[in-house]
Order: structure tokens, then C-alpha cells, then sequence
């Protein structure tokens, strides 16, 4: 049996980016149980009534609706959980390149003394920063302010070659 929220649920799973859509999708959920349970309640009153006056009602099997909207939320959670996995371990990955190339800027800074070189190096550094995605938001303002640290000191010592 087909509902609205159903139809909505099934709609978000198309979403390519299933992360995107979580928060619309936990308030379908909480809006999908609250509509469920009055109902419920309305055709359990509607059934009392009937039978005092002697009449018959066409009920609506819920529990149908029910099982349908929730084997899709269980879908949801499933390809959401996968998501999150493969941008994980990609953030993961971005943190092992980031971390990289501080020590390569580490590095460069310590040890380069030709300002040309110097310059090089850092430009292909930087522009490599700057391709790499995401990494665990836990890391980020370490990470960013070790980079920020060793760019600051870079410029510092070539400055310091500039005047010698």
C-alpha cells in the first residue's frame, strides 16, 4: 500500500548523496510515526462507533503501511551508514595526504635555502593543498594550524634569505 510518506521516503533514496538528505528524513520519520499513531486512534473511534450503531467500516490495515515505510527507513540506514563509511575513509586518506605534506613543508622550510626552489616547492605544495578534500573534522583546526605555522615561518625565512 502506497502513502505519501512512503512515496517521500522513497523519493529521498533516489537522492544521490543520501547524507544530504538525513535531517528531511529523520523529521519524515517522526512526522510518518505521529500520522500513524492518530490514525490508528481515529479508525480504533471510528470502529467503536460503528458497532454501537450497527454498522460496518472498511478499515485500513496499518500494520502494511507500517512494514512498508519502515523495510525503506531500514534501506535508508543502510545506504546512509555505507555513505558515511566511503566519505570516512576518504576523509581518512585526505588526512594521511595533508599530514604528508606538512612534513614535505617541514622539510622545505628546514632545509631549502635557494629562494627559487624554495618557491617552487611551496607553490606545488600549496597547490596540492588546496585539490584535497575533507578530512575528519576532529583534525581539522590541528591540521590547519600547523600549515598555517610552517607557511608563516616559510615566508619568514625568505624574507631573512631576501635580505642576506
Amino acid at each position: 500500500m502506497e502513502n505519501e510518506y512512503i512515496s517521500k521516503l522513497n523519493q529521498y533514496l533516489l537522492e544521490e548523496d543520501i547524507l544530504s538528505v538525513s535531517r528531511e528524513v529523520s523529521a519524515l520519520k517522526i512526522e510518518f510515526d505521529d500520522w500513524l499513531l492518530h490514525s490508528e486512534g481515529q479508525q480504533q473511534v471510528a470502529a467503536i462507533k460503528a458497532k454501537e450503531l450497527g454498522e460496518d467500516i472498511e478499515e485500513v490495515d496499518y500494520a502494511v503501511i507500517k512494514e512498508s515505510f519502515y523495510n525503506l527507513f531500514l534501506k535508508y540506514k543502510e545506504a546512509k551508514k555505507q555513505q558515511l563509511d566511503i566519505k570516512n575513509k576518504l576523509e581518512a586518506e585526505n588526512l594521511k595526504l595533508k599530514t604528508s605534506l606538512i612534513s614535505d613543508l617541514k622539510s622545505l622550510v628546514e632545509n631549502e635555502e635557494n629562494i627559487g626552489t624554495a618557491f617552487n616547492g611551496f607553490n606545488t605544495i600549496q597547490d596540492t593543498w588546496k585539490k584535497i578534500g575533507e578530512i575528519p573534522r576532529d583534525k581539522r583546526d590541528s591540521i590547519q594550524k600547523e600549515y598555517s605555522r610552517l607557511r608563516e615561518l616559510f615566508f619568514h625565512n625568505i624574507s631573512i634569505y631576501k635580505e642576506l
